[in-house]
């Protein structure tokens, strides 16, 4: 096993799920895998302090992120603010960042959420564009109801 200059073990994905309930860790199981098969090139990466589960790019870099919580699963889109959503899946918005809720497997927009992170992907690869585009942008922080 590798360890970290501090000599503590790598975190394992079970301190970020171990308290969740069966469906929303098939919900998370599931987001996974759309998100692998959609974005093959992206890696997975474990934030305890985020308590979330990240995705890196080799293009664009962090693109999205799962947050699970007891009754539901947020998938924030670090620049969703600049992504189009013309099926409504974004549940709200922050100033840069675009989210969307799943509370469970049958509830996952799989077209539409596979669109959505085809196209975060394909957003400029330098971040300082992608940031003024954000200052750019003329989009309300909304919440979809």
């Amino acid at each position: 096993m590798t360890r970290s200059s501090t000599n503590q073990p790598p975190a394992s994905i079970d301190a970020l799920t171990r308290d969740l309930p069966p469906e929303i860790l098939s919900t998370l199981s599931e987001l996974r895998a759309l998100i692998k098969l959609a974005i093959p090139d992206a890696t997975e990466k474990l934030n305890l302090g985020w308590k979330s589960l990240n995705y890196h790019h080799p293009y664009v870099g962090y693109f999205c992120g799962l947050f699970p919580f007891q009754d539901r699963i947020d998938v924030a889109f670090e620049f969703g603010i600049l992504l189009a959503d013309p099926d409504g899946i974004f549940d709200g918005y922050g100033k840069q960042v675009g989210y969307v809720r799943i509370r469970s497997v049958e509830g996952i927009p799989r077209a539409p959420f596979q669109r959505m992170l085809e196209a975060a992907v394909s957003l400029p690869a330098d971040r300082a564009v992608r940031l003024a585009l954000v200052r750019a942008s003329a989009r309300p922080a909304t919440r979809r109801e």
